[in-house]
């Protein structure tokens, strides 16, 4: 392939709908796509590089994959998967999560996706589904303190940026509100009300 049909991170981003933190997201933890280099170290890709994201972007915001699990998949594994989601087969590959710890991690893998693209709706309705489907502490203890610190190593780590860190703290903020409403609706107020501590470390101001 000559240089010049070679695409840059912004054209691949344009061209495939994954955006560029996404895309860089997927490159480094899960090895979706690996870029070649220019001589001055710029990330350039392929048309088939572009095909494979689609596929990708497609089979996890469609058809509810984790993109862990597809990822280092051949291309025509991805295009297969596709095809058998299209025709309603999709659950004898990965089937539907059931109560418990496929649920939850379930749920994370939508969370991470959703901010990974940027998409602040589909964030808050997943929390939302989420609030509907487990108890409130496993709300609490097993959704959104592993969901803040896989995002926090993520953002040390480069692969998410702090706009986005925010972004999930203000909606989770937010859903943490709506619950203790009501919490505080069902329960009457006593001396023995449930109460609950949210710490930092010193000197770390966080949304909460």
């Amino acid at each position: 392939m000559a240089r010049s049909e070679f695409l840059k991170v912004k054209a691949v981003a344009h061209l495939s709908g994954v955006s560029s933190h996404t895309l860089r997201a997927w490159e480094r933890r899960y090895q979706a796509v690996e870029p070649r280099r220019t001589e001055t170290g710029r990330r350039v890709y392929t048309q088939e590089d572009v095909e494979r994201l689609k596929l990708l972007r497609a089979l996890v915001q469609t058809a509810g994959f984790s993109i862990g699990g597809i990822a280092r998949l051949p291309i025509d594994d991805l295009r297969r998967l596709i095809e058998d989601s299209k025709n309603g087969k999709a659950a004898e590959i990965e089937p539907p999560a059931t109560p418990g710890r496929p649920l939850r991690r379930s749920i994370l893998n939508e969370l991470l996706s959703a901010l990974q693209e940027f998409d602040l709706v589909r964030l808050a309705q997943t929390l939302d589904q989420a609030l509907l489907k487990v108890s409130p502490r496993e709300f609490s203890v097993g959704i959104v303190l592993p969901i803040l610190g896989e995002v926090g190593m993520q953002v040390e780590r480069g692969l998410l940026s702090i706009a986005q860190e925010h972004a999930l703290s203000v909606t989770v903020r937010s859903k943490l509100l709506q619950l203790l409403e009501t919490i505080q609706q069902r329960i009457p107020r006593t001396e023995n009300y449930p109460r609950a501590v949210i710490g930092t470390a010193e000197g770390d101001l966080h949304e909460f």
